[in-house]
Formats: C-alpha cells, structure tokens, sequence
C-alpha cells in the first residue's frame, strides 16, 4: 500500500467540489461587507486631528462624533468630498492601514 501522500487522487474528485469561496472580488459597495477588525473605531478618540489633517472638509463636530468608525468615516467622505461608496471605503482602508 502507497503512503497517504503519494495516493492519486482522482480527476474528477477536484472537479466535484464547489470553490471555498464563491467571489473573491473585493465588493465596497455591498452593504453586508464587513469592516473588521475596525481599528478606526478603536482609536476613534485619538484620531480626530489626524482625520482633520488627511481630509480638509471635515468638521470638528464630525470627527467629534463619540461612536465612529470606518463605516461613519466613508459616509462623511461621501457627504464631504462627492465621491461614491467605493472610492470613500477604499480612501478609509488606506488610511485605515497607516495606523
């Protein structure tokens, strides 16, 4: 008897199995997507001048919101700067990623 790792494992046991994941795009735009581990909320407290720095149009009011979080912070850039959901949550992954 062949050892366990040289088995031949037979074609159409592969072909059989449904993929692990059925999309492996990158979706921001669905809302079901989440956004974890949110280290923005986190550190949400100590980031208010940094995020004030990085995006000029946002108030101190905004930053001062006591519950933020990525999701929040791609909404006010939505409000903000115009752009769509996709480019807000891809600019707060950016940042998000600098910390």
């Amino acid at each position: 008897m062949k050892p366990e790792c040289f088995r031949v494992t037979p074609r159409h046991f592969f072909a059989a199995k449904e993929p692990a994941m059925a999309s492996t795009s990158f979706d921001p735009s669905d809302p079901e997507m989440p956004l974890t581990p949110d280290r923005i909320r986190d550190e949400w407290p100590r980031l208010g001048d940094r995020l004030r720095r990085r995006w000029r149009k946002l108030t101190r009011e905004d930053v001062a919101f006591p519950e933020g979080n990525a999701t929040y912070l791609a909404g006010l850039l939505q409000q903000r700067y115009g752009v769509d959901r996709r480019e807000a949550l891809l600019q707060v992954f950016e940042f998000e990623s600098e910390l």
